[in-house]
């Protein structure tokens, strides 16, 4: 894992912007920071910039930038296949020097050109130059679990970098804020913040996950797709045979992940996703783990039961970190600044005291149960999502009342949201997405201009259950996640893996049938019945989905006069989108509604954010 960044164009780059930008990249990259620099014959400056956080390899040989002859590489992520990789280059009679991934890809990409991309399973975005012709080739793995933005202007300058700030500090001027992009998150929520290809800086975008671009240096960039997820429902397969096939998956996938020449940590909640990947590193493949949580004051998400259960299971060692409400306020200035951007979810404040903690504890990797609810069907949605695709086939009648029943008897009763308890919701209105911009409407009458944006969805598939997870993958829920994870762990030198985004995995997740996706009242049921002989039963069994959340009340105190001098000063920057009467009246309430909860949090970021970088 590392940081890079650069710059082509036909500017020469004063030195101590090079060494401002390594030094903002050290958190990404603590054991090496370089560069390298070339001019081109047509007058291009080329300035590549790395940081380094050495997991799998430690020799100094294989710090970046890296080069084989006329070819030179930066590169963060890990290609999880490389030793394979590796193993056919000295079949093929090459000489590989390192024991790294990033000769790996170098090589592959000397072999096959563009055609690389097609045997990495991992997670990337690196930058490839070929001083000889003058071309340049990058590319971002196929989930976006490592990031990449790029800002391209007028004068054909580009700059790029694994974070925002990267960006800012080789440019060395001020980038105006994306005004669209703060009205739509605190309108919409975090849920929008991918919708519409922006960020909260202005000419500043997101390179494209799995894609690439292959370019003359000089010409004008085009982003080509090598991956594409498409649900091709196999509706052959027996259950039988899902269930053993997820199993091995999942196995091959978590094993593959926890492989590291450094200490691990496995990010422990109460639910299945965490539970089972704890239980088949420690059970089947037999590995010594630690293991963290966040426990909540607030009886609606903690946690506590579970994980005492899956501890005691395993016998493994646990930090829990209760939520505590002293210097709140302050940590989130620093974690904003870090960022340069808001922390998109209360959810996300939390898991930054984890990963400050395993930063203590001299933990490197550490491995989250990131989307298994969007690939295995883990949403409460997603129940009704299913009813409505049962519903329109008559065969699927016996299958529609039985899941009715499951719903109604079991997954209904531990459901808040009054607008997920219906199970005809998705019958009498297929298109009802009102739920997923949580109460915008109420919200919009806290700003003073509301988002000019409406709710819209790519359309995947005509299955309306699968066409809604994959949006979730793609665009709602996965992005902002795997933003948040990276942004913490890196904050911390830390490096974030997620088993269930093993690109095969997920594709053979995509071809099962919706009706085993969820059954008996269970979301996840193929996961569960996988590693039901594996996790404590008490924990696989359990139907109710606490999520990893907290209410604004747990982590501020909303009575401490001086916060509430902080949030409510009228001199702030805020009160030029919000209606400062209107907040006033909610905050002095006692308690928050989940969403009023919500917009607070997004308020306070959104205030810190504006007086920082306005």
């Amino acid at each position: 894992m590392c940081g890079i960044a650069g710059y082509i164009g036909r500017k020469k780059l004063p030195q101590v912007f090079i060494k401002n930008t390594l030094r903002k990249m050290s958190n990404r990259g603590p054991d090496n920071q370089n560069f390298f620099y070339y001019q081109n014959d047509n007058g291009y400056n080329i300035y590549l910039l790395s940081s380094r956080l050495s997991i799998v390899n430690q020799d100094q040989n294989s710090n970046q930038p890296f080069r084989i002859n006329e070819y030179i590489i930066v590169y963060n992520g890990e290609i999880y296949n490389f030793l394979d990789l590796r193993k056919k280059l000295i079949k093929k009679g090459i000489k590989v020097k390192t024991s790294s991934d990033t000769e790996v890809i170098l090589h592959y990409f000397i072999l096959y050109g563009e055609k690389c991309l097609k045997y990495f399973e991992g997670m990337w975005s690196f930058v490839i130059l070929n001083i000889k012709n003058n071309r340049i080739f990058s590319s971002r793995d196929r989930f976006g679990e490592k990031p990449l933005f790029y800002l391209e202007n007028s004068t054909k300058d580009f700059y790029f970098g694994s974070e925002i700030k990267f960006i800012q500090s080789l440019c060395d001027k001020k980038i105006n804020i994306n005004l669209n992009q703060l009205t739509n998150y605190l309108n919409f929520g975090y849920k929008s913040l991918y919708k519409y290809n922006q960020t909260y800086f202005q000419n500043i975008k997101e390179f494209p996950k799995r894609s690439y671009i292959y370019s003359r240096i000089g010409e004008r960039l085009f982003f080509r797709n090598y991956w594409k997820l498409k649900f091709l429902e196999n509706d052959k397969i027996s259950e039988s045979e899902a269930i053993k096939e997820t199993r091995l998956k999942v196995i091959d996938s978590i094993e593959k992940r926890i492989n590291a020449n450094v200490p691990v940590g496995i990010c422990l909640s109460g639910g299945v996703d965490s539970s089972i990947i704890a239980s088949v590193t420690k059970k089947i493949l037999n590995k010594n783990i630690k293991t963290y949580s966040i426990l909540d004051n607030d009886v609606r998400y903690n946690e506590k039961k579970n994980i005492k259960l899956i501890i005691n299971d395993l016998n493994v060692k646990n930090t829990s970190i209760l939520l505590k409400k002293e210097k709140n306020f302050e940590r989130l200035k620093k974690l904003i600044e870090y960022r340069t951007a808001p922390v998109a979810t209360i959810s996300y404040y939390n898991h930054s005291l984890m990963l400050e903690k395993m930063k203590k504890d001299k933990i490197k990797v550490g491995v989250l149960g990131t989307a298994a609810d969007e690939v295995f069907g883990g949403y409460y949605d997603h129940f009704l999502l299913q009813l409505s695709v049962l519903k329109r086939n008559k065969k699927n009648n016996k299958i529609f009342n039985s899941q009715k029943l499951f719903f109604n008897k079991f997954a209904k009763n531990f459901i808040r949201n009054p607008l997920l308890k219906d199970p005809y919701k998705y019958i009498k209105n297929p298109k009802s997405r009102e739920h997923i911009f949580d109460e915008y409407k109420k919200l919009g009458e806290f700003l003073i201009s509301k988002s000019n944006k409406k709710f819209s969805e790519i359309k995947f598939t005509n299955d309306l259950l699968r066409n809604r997870m994959l949006n979730e993958l793609n665009i709602e829920t996965t992005p902002v996640i795997l933003n948040e994870d990276d942004l913490n762990s890196m904050n911390y030198s830390i490096e974030n893996r997620s088993p269930y985004l093993d690109s095969r995995l997920v594709e053979f997740a995509y071809t099962l049938p919706s009706n085993l996706l969820l059954k008996n009242g269970y979301n996840k049921y193929l996961l569960r019945q996988a590693f039901k002989d594996v996790v404590c039963k008490k924990v696989i069994l359990d139907k109710k989905k606490i999520g990893f959340n907290s209410s604004i009340n747990d982590i501020f105190d909303l009575k401490n006069k001086y916060i509430i001098k902080q949030i409510l000063n009228k001199d702030s920057p805020i009160f030029e989108f919000v209606k400062y009467e209107k907040f006033k009246e909610v905050i002095y309430q006692k308690n928050y509604e989940n969403y009023l909860s919500k917009f607070i949090f997004s308020f306070i970021n959104t205030n810190i954010f504006l007086q920082k970088f306005y």
